[in-house]
């Protein structure tokens, strides 16, 4: 799912790194299916968005979200190209996820990944990464923490009422291991909207039966303030 790249919270985030002059991120979570690869893209267009230049890496070898469609020749791995969002028609520079597996062990390597990101940044303001689960680490996996490591500052996505205390917990022992960065948490509350939202639904159940009220009671939640505190 695509996030609007002007909304209130990617704005928010985008200011902090932007006052703190950061040129590479990694976005990870404990868990799969936690939003990583909606932040990306959501950060990755508001920076474009600026006038800047933008390269996302999916090295998300648990859940890729990126495809390559051959729009662009490149002669190696790990030269950026025009890649697509799956199921997506939104389209950027940026990295595909790695298939072989003396690439894979390359990246496992913290001074090589260094090197792939200054010679990046030679191109490109900003670099996002999209970082496979924390907590998913295998033989088959980039670990997040060793990108995390690499990277200026790190965001961790949490899925409100999903991602347990203790998982949020051990995971950022595992950043902090790694002696990462982590600039802050964002909880994605997909699956815990706020009292206006499920109010608003509630009474789109109206429509059917009475339109006209059904519109009036909607302008009366927007307008509200007591309400609108539980966005």
């Amino acid at each position: 799912m695509l996030l609007p790249p002007t909304n209130t919270e990617i704005e928010h985030i985008y200011s902090q790194l932007n006052r703190l002059h950061v040129r590479s991120i990694a976005i990870t979570s404990a868990n799969p299916g936690e939003g990583t690869t909606s932040l990306a893209t959501a950060i990755a267009q508001r920076h474009l968005l600026a006038g800047n230049t933008v390269l996302v890496v999916d090295f998300n070898l648990f859940r890729p979200g990126l495809e390559d469609h051959g729009l662009l020749e490149h002669e190696e791995f790990f030269t950026p190209t025009l890649v697509t969002l799956t199921g997506e028609s939104l389209a950027f520079n940026g990295i595909v996820a790695p298939r072989c597996k003396e690439s894979v062990m390359a990246l496992r390597r913290p001074e090589f990944l260094q090197k792939l990101i200054t010679k990046w940044q030679e191109e490109y303001s900003l670099i996002i990464f999209d970082t496979s689960p924390l907590l998913r680490n295998n033989a088959n996996n980039i670990p997040a923490d060793v990108i995390a490591s690499a990277c200026d500052q790190t965001l961790m996505v949490i899925m409100a009422g999903v991602t347990t205390k203790a998982m949020v917990t051990e995971a950022c022992e595992i950043l902090q291991q790694a002696e990462a960065n982590i600039g802050g948490c964002i909880i994605n509350d997909l699956n815990n909207p706020c009292l206006r939202t499920e109010m608003l639904r509630e009474a789109d159940r109206l429509e059917p039966y009475s339109p006209k009220w059904q519109q009036k009671i909607k302008r009366w939640l927007f307008n509200n303030k007591f309400i609108s505190l539980g966005i």
